[in-house]
């Protein structure tokens, strides 16, 4: 179970920072050129900042269970209910880390609306 998540883990580690960060700068981008034009912007920046928000709460709260499941220098294994306490744990805080930029799409789309 561990080795499964891992595999998944290191794929998204090398893809979803970057796509993030794209996808916030575009955001900004477009907020920037709409308040340019005086049109209105809040909404493309804040989903550019809800987007961007993805990576310091990786960092902040969901690194810990990552460093707990991937631990460096020794062949450590875990228990099957520690692995599967540990993966439950970081599906929970997955899912508030999929919803803030759902949340700024949604914002973003709003912004048309104005």
């Amino acid at each position: 179970m561990v080795r499964q998540w891992r595999f998944q883990f290191l794929r998204g580690q090398s893809i979803v920072p970057g796509i993030a960060l794209l996808n916030a700068l575009n955001y900004w981008n477009v907020a920037y050129h709409c308040y340019s034009r005086s049109l209105e912007w809040r909404g493309f920046a804040a989903a550019g900042l809800s987007t961007f928000f993805m990576i310091p709460y990786t960092l902040l709260f969901i690194m810990g269970t990552n460093k707990q499941m991937l631990p460096e220098g020794t062949e450590k294994t875990l228990s099957e209910g520690s692995a599967r306490s540990l993966i439950q744990k970081w599906g929970d805080l997955n899912v508030a880390r999929a919803i803030v930029p759902i949340i700024g799409t949604g914002l973003a789309l709003w912004n048309f609306c104005l």
